[in-house]
């Protein structure tokens, strides 16, 4: 006799949403000194990213959001692209603990700002354009190795 096991919904797992945004690393030369833009969110000081919309490239993301939180338009992208990835531990719309962490791809790209003119968003109470070392004083350790391959691709 054969013996037939069957699953049950305790049994199967949930398949794991990854959220996926993009975003740019935006620079300006000023004196040949490299300047790079961050902004100051409720989780700390970032490079300009969002969810990627439906439909929508990681490219068209990275601009759409960099020009919605900083009014900046990057039109030319550099050949550098760096994908961030970390577990998320807080729902962001509710700002309450998630039960069980989601993973997280963040697409970075790198472009040079034509001005350091910056409208910042409702979402963001704080802005700077600040040397390598500065920037690399204020970000967390993810974002610091963004920071990082950016200067390795502006070396």
């Amino acid at each position: 006799m054969q013996t037939r096991q069957t699953s049950t919904s305790e049994d199967v797992e949930a398949p794991v949403r990854t959220f996926k945004a993009a975003g740019i690393v935006p620079y300006f030369v000023e004196n040949d000194e490299l300047k790079f833009l961050l902004i100051k969110g409720s989780f700390g000081w970032e490079f300009p990213k969002g969810h990627i919309e439906e439909g929508e490239s990681t490219r068209q993301t990275a601009k759409r959001e960099t020009e919605e939180e900083t009014g900046l338009i990057i039109k030319h992208l550099r050949r550098f692209i760096y994908l961030s990835k970390y577990m998320v531990r807080i729902d962001f719309g509710t700002r309450k603990k998630l039960k069980h962490p989601i993973p997280k791809v963040v697409t970075y790209f790198l472009g040079e700002a034509d001005t350091k003119n910056v409208k910042l968003s409702f979402e963001h109470s704080e802005y700077g354009w600040f040397a390598q070392s500065e920037a690399m004083e204020k970000l967390s350790r993810n974002k610091r190795k963004v920071l990082e391959a950016a200067l390795c691709e502006l070396n």
